[in-house]
Formats: structure tokens, sequence, C-alpha cells
């Protein structure tokens, strides 16, 4: 259910009209929500100079699970997921999400799993990874500042 969820989650968020439901079970992504957040990133101009504007969504998850970087549609449809990427930003669960119509017309022209080749997609995947990075390095800060404050109200701390 919760890699189900992760590979639909912003469809089933954009499309609130769809049910999409697994051996029974309807598939939620509220529900295993942690947080989200989404990060305009650097427009690509394809061969043909059509330009591809880039939205990166994060969403953290209440559960435990691989984290990983799907390549979508400008409307959240996922078409591919990196699972050979790394991230180490702690212990953080979470999904991200790349959306643009250049990963759409990609897929489209059955390009999608050439992506490699094309410097246009690896630059704003590069772009995404040090987003994602920096986005957890905060968070980390996040966390860290809410247990010293748990702490002074605790009168524990300093």
């Amino acid at each position: 259910i919760q890699n189900i969820t992760e590979i639909f989650a912003l469809y089933l968020r954009n499309y609130q009209n769809v049910r999409l439901v697994y051996e029974g079970t309807l598939i939620d992504p509220s529900s295993l929500i942690e947080s989200e957040s989404s990060f305009v990133l650097s427009d690509i101009t394809d061969e043909d100079k059509k330009n591809h504007p880039v939205v990166l969504e994060i969403i953290e998850w209440k559960n435990n699970t691989d984290k990983k970087l799907f390549l979508c549609s400008d409307t959240g449809f996922p078409y591919s997921g990196l699972l050979k990427t790394r991230f180490h930003v702690g212990d953080f669960s979470f999904s991200a999400y790349l959306k643009t119509t250049f990963i759409k017309d990609l897929y489209q022209n059955s390009l999608l799993d050439l992506g490699e080749f094309k410097p246009e997609l690896v630059q704003v995947i590069d772009e995404a990874k040090v987003k994602i990075k920096e986005y957890f390095l905060a968070r980390t800060a996040e966390k860290a500042k809410s247990v010293v404050d748990k702490w002074k109200e605790d009168d524990i701390y300093p």
C-alpha cells in the first residue's frame, strides 16, 4: 500500500475525483503524509527551443520508506522512478517528484529511458538533488531547534 501510495500520491492529490483501490483498500495519500513542500527549479529548454517549467515536490511520509525521485508529467503522473539515486538526508522518509512537460514529451516519444543522454534532463535532476539536500538540511535544523525548545519548556536546558 505504501509503495503504491508513493507512486500515485501527487496524481491522486491533484485529481481528487480519481479513486485507486488496491486489493480492496482505497489508496489515500493524505493519511500517510507528514508534510509537503514545493520548489520551482530552472526551466528546461528543449532542442526545439520550447520552454518547459519545472517543479520539484517533496512529500515526507509518516512511515519509513525508500527515498525516491519520480520523473513526472506536469500534472504529477509518474512515468519513472530513479531507483539508483541515493539520498543522504538522515532519517527522513520521503518521495520527491520532478514535474515538467519535458518528461511527458520524452515519455510520449519513447525517449524517457534514454533520459540520461539528455543533458537538459540530467541538469535539472542534479538541481533537484541539490534542492532535496538543502531542504532536509533545513528540516534537520528545525528538528534540532524543536528539541532544544522542548528542553527549555521542560526547564532542563540549559
